[in-house]
Order: structure tokens, then C-alpha cells, then sequence
């Protein structure tokens, strides 16, 4: 998937470009910690796997202990 696509359907996941960005940087940091992958993919560069997996509905945002 291109990246710029891949960016369009995080963001309507998600909605705000903001906690797109905190949400991103925190799943790629999981990543280069040794956590798995949630989706399969040829991708190899921590922050391009979190977007996939946001964009895939992998990756959720938990406000107050409810999804959001």
C-alpha cells in the first residue's frame, strides 16, 4: 500500500493528525522494543508498520479506559 494511502486511512480512523502522529510514534517505539508486528507485511521501518497496523484497525486509542 503507498504510504499516502496508507496516512488517508489512519486519518479516518483516527481524525486528528495530532494523536495520529503521538499514536504512530508510540506503536513504532513499541516495535524497535522487540514487541510482534499485528499485520503481515513486506514493510521494515518501525514508524511505516504502526501506520499500517493503525490503518489496518490493529492499533486502538483508549480514552478513560473506552475505545475511541
Amino acid at each position: 500500500m503507498e504510504t499516502e494511502k496508507v496516512v488517508e486511512n489512519c486519518l479516518k480512523r483516527i481524525g486528528n493528525r495530532y494523536l495520529l502522529v503521538v499514536l504512530a510514534a508510540k506503536r513504532a517505539w513499541q516495535l524497535v522494543q522487540g514487541n510482534e508486528r499485528l499485520i503481515e507485511t513486506k514493510r521494515t521501518k518501525p514508524t511505516t508498520i504502526a501506520l499500517e497496523e493503525i490503518a489496518a484497525g490493529e492499533v486502538i486509542i483508549e480514552k478513560d479506559g473506552k475505545k475511541a
